[in-house]
């Protein structure tokens, strides 16, 4: 610990802080005891009975028979957004499935390992930003695992010696198929994993909510079944969004009191999500493993300028960030699209329109799959943690025992019970699970000028400014963004380095 604080110290005086889809293949289960099938041939020598195989067994690394941490706490620190406050933590074993099934693996835990689990909820991130990197500065070991914003601070944080190296945690088994390697590596800016994914994360996709009457009263496509055939495109999006966007008293301007629209969300960071939905990265990494700006593409340009034209037809309806008390809502029955988190649908539960929930379409035809960004948190470790081993040690189990309770509660009771209206929003349910993906440029300066100009592109030149001139804003801010992306790496490199030298 004392090594990481003068690190810290020598790096605050040295250089300047930082500006700011799919899961593994499972690796092969781990099987009973290793022993030769019981003897299956009948009693009296007879044919032998028809038995069926043992069902693999999956297996933790942790061995809770030797393990006791002597009633150590195990604090957690998290905010009010998101996921968070609804399906992380709880304190009573309630008749709620979601709630019991969390309260049920805290406890489990806690007997196993002999810990005392504890958790704090900050009203903002900032705050708890703050209180970590204050607490890492001080050489206070009180918060175990922080569950951060999936943009807010994360650059700063991992590249300024805020946080532990996951991979050095003992027990913490990266391979195994409750951690989200593929994913994690997509994350990983250098050496070491600092940001965590596995099935203690609940992921908080984007998706699209449908109005089916619309749908049904212009004819158009089922969009469930364009989707079963891999059609659930771009085009087939645009081109239904432009049937259902009318000028319903023809007055000639477009207001949210009388018109139907296309396409409307909730906030900008919702456009976001069409990069990696049309397979085009904001980031790629390089022959060292370093990020750089990959978005000067032609498939970018089109992207741009489409968005531009569709802006110019009334496609898109502002967003709420830009219109908060002028909105056109999905039980107005004139909005066919609505982009937002999943977890939209709890306030629609008594929208009197019928409607449906799908994955971001495809670019076209010939990409192979639907690709859904997750805009869920990251869990890290903060860098001066005081036994790696009990951290280790829970973050393992609470990854392992989110399969066998905690996800069937939310999948079954909180996401079909009462967000799917019908079978196939069930259906949509798993193409957008099954799909789910980050985007590491998004995830490390989404909020940061001057990468945020360019992320945001669709939102705040293409939509907001009808400027279809890719090259134009590319040209203006890719300098500035490759400086930033060095900058980052300046002192992360001096982290990783001062790591390597005591591994």
């Amino acid at each position: 610990m004392k090594r990481i604080l003068c690190l810290l110290l020598a790096m605050l005086m040295v250089l300047p802080l930082a500006v700011a889809c799919a899961k593994d293949e499972q690796p092969p289960v781990v099987t009973d005891d290793g022993t030769e099938p019981a003897d299956s041939t009948a009693p009296d020598g007879t044919d032998p009975v028809d038995t069926e195989p043992p069902a693999p067994v999956r297996a933790h690394s942790v061995p809770v028979d030797e393990l006791d941490f002597d009633n150590a706490e195990f604090n957690t620190v998290a905010y009010e957004w998101q996921g968070y406050p609804y399906y992380f933590f709880s304190d009573d074993d309630t008749s709620d499935p979601m709630s019991a099934a969390l309260y049920n693996r805290r406890i489990e835990i806690e007997e196993e390992l002999g810990v005392k689990m504890t958790y704090f909820m900050y009203k903002s991130e900032v705050d708890m930003n703050n209180t970590v990197q204050q607490d890492v500065l001080a050489g206070s070991t009180e918060i175990d695992l922080a569950l951060l914003h999936c943009i807010v601070g994360v650059a700063h944080m991992t590249s300024n010696a805020y946080l532990y190296p996951l991979e050095m945690l003992k027990y913490v088994d990266l391979e195994a198929d409750w951690w989200n390697l593929t994913q994690m590596d997509a994350l990983r800016a250098g050496e070491n994993y600092y940001l965590g994914v596995n099935d203690y994360m609940i992921p908080c996709p984007y998706v699209i909510f449908f109005n089916k009457e619309m749908v049904e009263d212009l004819s158009l496509d089922d969009p469930y079944q364009l989707v079963h055939d891999q059609a659930w495109t771009y085009d087939a999006f645009i081109q239904m969004a432009r049937a259902a966007t009318k000028d319903v008293n023809t007055d000639g301007v477009y207001d949210s009191e009388n018109d139907s629209f296309g396409i409307a969300c909730d906030e900008v960071s919702n456009y976001v999500s069409f990069l990696p939905a049309f397979d085009q990265p904001l980031a790629d990494k390089n022959e060292d493993g370093r990020f750089v700006l990959s978005m000067n593409t032609e498939k970018m340009a089109d992207i741009v300028a489409d968005f531009a034209e569709f802006a110019k037809e009334h496609i898109f309806y502002p967003d709420i960030s830009t219109h908060p008390d002028d909105q056109i809502t999905m039980d107005s029955g004139r909005l066919l699209f609505l982009l937002s988190p999943i977890t939209v649908a709890e306030k629609l539960r008594d929208c009197e329109v019928s409607y449906g929930i799908l994955p971001y379409p495809k670019y076209d035809e010939a990409q192979a799959n639907y690709r859904t960004l997750d805009w869920g948190g990251l869990m890290v470790v903060p860098s001066v943690v005081e036994d790696p081993d009990m951290v280790g040690a829970v973050l393992e189990l609470l990854a392992f025992k989110a399969e066998e309770e905690v996800i069937p509660a939310y999948y079954d009771v909180v996401l079909d019970g009462q967000l799917a209206q019908d079978p196939e929003s069930s259906k949509m349910l798993d193409v957008i699970f099954d799909t789910i993906c980050y985007e590491p440029a998004m995830n490390y300066w989404g909020l940061m000028s001057p990468y945020m100009q360019l992320i945001f592109v669709l939102s705040h030149q293409a939509i907001w400014k009808q400027n279809g001139n890719f090259a134009s804003i590319y040209a203006e801010y890719a300098d500035g963004v490759q400086k930033q992306i060095d900058t980052f790496y300046e002192t992360l490199e001096i982290y990783e380095d001062y790591n390597a030298a005591f591994d």
